[in-house]
């Protein structure tokens, strides 16, 4: 687990001007895994960062680990924009 990024994560969640994006692709696999927006918002609000994948640009792509309302593992893959901002690339059902 990334607990520096994980921390990371929750002060741009719990900030009053939090924002979280939904890229058109993350929009259709939330459609096809039924998927909510409210769970990826708790999902990112309270899951951990479980693995970071860095492109030559540097930009980074957190995945982030938690459960849906019916108990089903999802991961979120964002990439984390300071200081309040997300951008949701895509959502992963687990298992």
């Amino acid at each position: 687990m990334y607990r520096r990024e994980t921390q990371k994560l929750r002060i741009i969640t719990r900030s009053p001007a939090f924002l979280m994006v939904l890229e058109p692709h993350a929009e259709k696999r939330m459609l096809e895994r039924d998927v909510t927006r409210f769970e990826v918002e708790r999902v990112l609000k309270s899951g951990p960062v479980l693995n970071i994948e860095t492109d030559p640009d540097g930009t980074e792509r957190w995945r982030v680990a938690g459960r849906d309302d019916g108990g089903r593992r999802i991961e979120v893959v964002v990439e984390p924009l300071p200081p309040t901002m997300v951008a949701v690339v895509t959502v992963i059902r687990v298992g």
